[in-house]
């Protein structure tokens, strides 16, 4: 009977193993580039729906007419940060009806706290032309010190409380404008820009600005997305109130260039 194998045979199946070795191995190889070349596409994805996101929250529901594109990395507008609805108001101040009634139902929401130099926009029944001024001075008071009762807009139980509410004052003569159950929207200046950060990549920032476009230091939004000279993200005016947006994330291998076309859909005042 034989044992063993000769040396020919042995050769023959070092030489399969070796090869089937060698195609196991391309084979993992290949799946980890697919793995790893879906992740970048699928964070690439994400990052263009948070710059889309973002984008269309503020251009969208931005002031009217307020848009202006510099160069092609940088975009102005005024952001919408909050709205409500007015409880009191004499000759130069007005307070609105609270944000956090005690029965749960609010008459304002804020995503930022108003500040000196943003936008208030009014709009009621009697005057049903939107007009607006810049806010000079705000403030959280206890909402019982200015609205009353009477008006509806706040509780017994509020009063007695002391919620606090935003009150605010305007330069001129637009607080006398105001009544009670006017419906009003705060804005802010901001700057939307395209730019290198300490990574050395590049970010979609906001700058918060003054009505005179003095702008602060940027924050950081989303990103990263291409440099701007390989289509990452430009800003072009549409030429009828709106921006076009080209957009590619940062490390895609396919490099598809996204083109969004954004409009304010809120009026402008006078």
């Amino acid at each position: 009977m034989r044992r063993g194998v000769t040396i020919a045979e042995s050769l023959v199946a070092l030489t399969i193993f070796s090869v089937a070795a060698a195609l196991g191995v391309a084979l993992l190889i290949g799946t980890e580039r697919r793995v790893r070349e879906d992740a970048i596409s699928d964070a690439g994805a994400q990052t263009v729906r948070e710059v889309v996101a973002a984008l269309a929250g503020d251009v969208e529901f931005g002031l009217g007419d307020s848009l202006r594109v510099h160069g092609d990395t940088a975009l102005d507008l005024y952001s919408p940060i909050g709205h409500g609805v007015i409880c009191a108001a004499d000759s130069v101040s007005a307070a609105l009806a609270p944000a956090a009634r005690r029965d749960g139902v609010p008459f304002a929401t804020w995503w930022v706290p108003l500040a000196a130099g943003d936008v208030v926009v009014a709009s009621d029944s009697a005057v049903p032309t939107p007009r607006g001024a810049v806010v000079a001075s705000a403030a959280e008071r206890a909402v019982g010190t200015q609205c009353r009762t009477a008006t509806g807009f706040l509780s017994p139980a509020d009063s007695s409380a002391a919620v606090p509410a935003t009150t605010f004052a305007t330069a001129g003569s637009f607080a006398r404008t105001l009544r009670v159950g006017s419906a009003v929207r705060f804005y802010r200046p901001v700057r939307w820009v395209v730019y290198r950060a300490a990574d050395r990549r590049y970010w979609l920032g906001q700058r918060r600005c003054t009505a005179a476009l003095n702008c602060g230091v940027v924050q950081p939004v989303a990103g990263p997305v291409a440099p701007p000279a390989d289509s990452g993200l430009r800003f072009t005016a549409d030429g009828r109130g709106g921006v076009r947006v080209w957009l590619r994330a940062d490390g895609v291998a396919t490099r598809p260039v996204h083109d969004y076309r954004l409009r304010v859909r809120t009026v402008a005042t006078p």
